[in-house]
């Protein structure tokens, strides 16, 4: 009896334990012309079943939403049957949050509790105002109908007011970015798009992206749309390493056949063809034939061969080099996915090809069988010119 009674009190303890800690979160709405409206409260997930809840404003304009959030996260408000009355919140655990708007779409919207939110809806309404004028100016472009000497002019004026447009936009944005560093609110900033014209682009503007990454990644991992900007910054580094056209070869050094190193860069000075693949992949045995011809044919003016199998068996290796007639340098660590090389170049299917320059630079990736020749052709007929 006296062991059932403190199992009672551990649990109740317990349970107030868990009530204190998970913090709840109001929102008041006071909403103008909206009476009997339905408004929606709608996590922004991934997931399929995000948080959602509603509210009947009531005949004063008035609303409330209570939520128990375990973690920050981003929510749209919208009205019942038109998500173009909308506008977004930042609600963390704790929060109470105070929301006034006069008007049908939200006009003159007031949000007072969250900073958070009102420097997204004031992104926003900037953003949406850009769109506008930008949109205004390329219909106006669309509508010339003057000679075509008038028509030049006026487009020519007209591109410079909508790169013009853009530009205070996205400047006004990277102001944004810098005033909102640490909040998560940031990646709205960094997703937006006017059109369909990124006003941050992963590639071009990758260091913004790698900064507010690097920020909230220590201090709100727990938000989705972080764990999503990480996701999006650590796969644009494993593309970056992707060796292309135009870029330095990354160095190799391999055993071949009789354990001797052989490195990549040991070719300099000719244009080689660097070829990935298996003993046991028919892609790339198909590939063979061709490869064989393109190298008894140009071999003599300067173009070799850099194989490197992803076999695991030695014997296996050799026995189709010798079967397909291969010539030029073979090399392998017998690790098969393991090997360096998939470090090196980043691939994850079978054959793969760089054709590298006597500079070591790629001139050509992935060369199709078909058009091996037609490549080598083209180049060595071009280095052949007085």
């Amino acid at each position: 009896m006296i062991k059932n009674k403190y199992i009672f009190i551990f649990i109740t303890i317990l349970f107030l334990f868990n009530c204190t800690t998970k913090k709840s979160s109001k929102v008041i709405l006071q909403l103008e012309n909206h009476h009997h409206d339905t408004v929606y409260l709608k996590e922004l997930t991934e997931e399929p079943y995000g948080y959602i809840d509603s509210v009947i404003i009531n005949k004063k304009g008035s609303g409330r939403w209570k939520l128990m959030p375990s973690y920050p996260a981003f929510y749209s408000v919208y009205v019942k049957n038109d998500k173009k009355q909308t506008f977004t919140l930042f609600i963390r655990p704790g929060d109470y949050i105070h929301v006034k708007a006069a008007g049908k779409n939200f006009d003159s919207l007031v949000i007072e509790g969250s900073p958070e939110s009102e420097e997204i809806n004031k992104l926003l309404k900037r953003r949406n105002e850009t769109a506008k004028e930008f949109f205004a100016w390329i219909d106006s472009l669309h509508a010339l109908s003057d000679t075509v000497a008038e028509a030049s002019k006026k487009a020519h004026r007209y591109d410079s007011l909508i790169s013009a447009c853009f530009q205070r936009h996205r400047e006004y944005s990277i102001d944004f970015l810098e005033r909102n560093r640490y909040s998560p609110v940031a990646i709205v900033a960094l997703q937006q798009y006017i059109g369909d014209r990124p006003v941050f682009d992963l590639r071009n503007d990758f260091d913004y992206f790698n900064r507010i990454d690097s920020i909230l990644m220590s201090r709100d991992s727990t938000v989705e749309a972080v764990q999503f900007l990480h996701k999006q910054v650590d796969y644009f580094r494993a593309v970056r390493k992707i060796p292309d056209v135009g870029n330095k070869a990354p160095g190799l050094s391999l055993p071949d056949t009789t354990g001797k190193i052989i490195s990549l860069e040991s070719l300099k000075g000719k244009y080689v063809l660097l070829h990935f693949w298996a003993s046991f992949n028919s892609a790339s045995r198909a590939y063979h034939p061709w490869l064989k011809r393109a190298w008894w044919k140009y071999h003599w003016k300067g173009f070799d061969l850099y194989a490197v199998s992803l076999d695991r068996s030695r014997q296996a290796w050799v026995n189709a080099i010798r079967q397909d007639g291969l010539m030029g340098y073979h090399v392998s660590d017998l690790k098969m996915w393991n090997s360096i090389a998939v470090n090196q170049y980043h691939f994850t299917e079978l054959p793969v090809n760089y054709l590298i320059n006597p500079d070591g630079v790629i001139v050509y990736k992935s060369i199709p069988a078909e058009k091996l020749d037609e490549v080598l052709n083209k180049i060595f007929t071009q280095t052949s010119r007085p």
